[in-house]
């Protein structure tokens, strides 16, 4: 196989390779968006259960930001919202609130507190303890939260991501210690679809490029490549015969 041949197989072979992977994270990602997100647009995780023995669960916005799942390999300036839904296993009132960093840290001194990071949920959540046992005041008294959902059954807590250090926390209703909930995450972002669209579409131009090249290398020569070649061993067998007779006539 001639160089150029073997340039345009690899080639194509790499094109194709990459396009394929381009379609499938494209597919991935609109099927993600199209069959996990509600009508407001959010994409959740699935639902797992989270138990801690402490009094409350917090997460900054940036353990939030990343969505698990179909966005969590977004930049994070693409994500505009994050929500938690949660449920107590108990069935008993559910208290969930977003507060700047500070404030909830001074809400929570000296009370026992599992910070998270749900950005590897459900399957490694990584807690970071802190000890403490002074009961806190019930947490819908306090006027320190921008947002907040609280009551029986399953609670719903959007947050639009705002500039600034803020915490995402979920206590049982009456602060008591021991948080067990069912609980799931989720994020919006207004760039999925495009972006899983230009995926797609560019995995299958590539693609086609790829496969155009392989066929370009594979493709055998056809006969009449080596025209002049052939021509040539005509011309030289022509007056190879055309020389015969002269000489039998001199012969005789």
């Amino acid at each position: 196989m001639r160089p150029l041949r073997i340039a345009l197989l690899v080639s194509g072979a790499f094109a194709l390779l990459i396009g394929f992977g381009l379609m499938l994270a494209g597919s991935t990602l609109l099927s993600g968006y199209f069959t996990q997100r509600d009508d407001s647009g959010v994409v959740s995780s699935p639902q797992a259960r989270y138990a801690v023995p402490s009094f409350a669960m917090t997460a900054t916005q940036t353990g939030l930001r990343v969505q698990p799942g179909v966005l969590g390999w977004l930049p994070a300036h693409r994500i505009d919202a994050v929500r938690i839904d949660a449920t107590r296993v108990d069935g008993g009132q559910l208290f969930l609130g977003v507060a700047r960093r500070a404030e909830v840290e001074r809400y929570l001194h000296g009370s026992a507190v599992a910070r998270a990071d749900f950005r590897r949920a459900p399957f490694a959540l990584r807690y970071h303890p802190v000890a403490g046992d002074q009961r806190p005041r019930p947490p819908a008294r306090q006027g320190v939260w921008a947002a907040t959902s609280t009551g029986g059954g399953t609670q719903h807590l959007t947050w639009p991501l705002r500039d600034g250090d803020w915490t995402v926390v979920v206590m049982n209703a009456d602060a008591a210690k021991g948080v067990d909930v069912h609980l799931s995450v989720g994020a919006r972002s207004p760039a999925v679809r495009a972006i899983g669209v230009s995926l797609f579409a560019g995995g299958g131009l590539l693609g086609g490029v790829g496969a155009l090249l392989v066929y370009a290398a594979c493709r055998r020569a056809r006969p009449g490549t080596d025209v002049a070649l052939i021509q040539a061993l005509a011309r030289r067998e022509a007056l190879s015969r055309a020389e015969r007779p002269s000489r039998f006539g001199a012969k005789s």
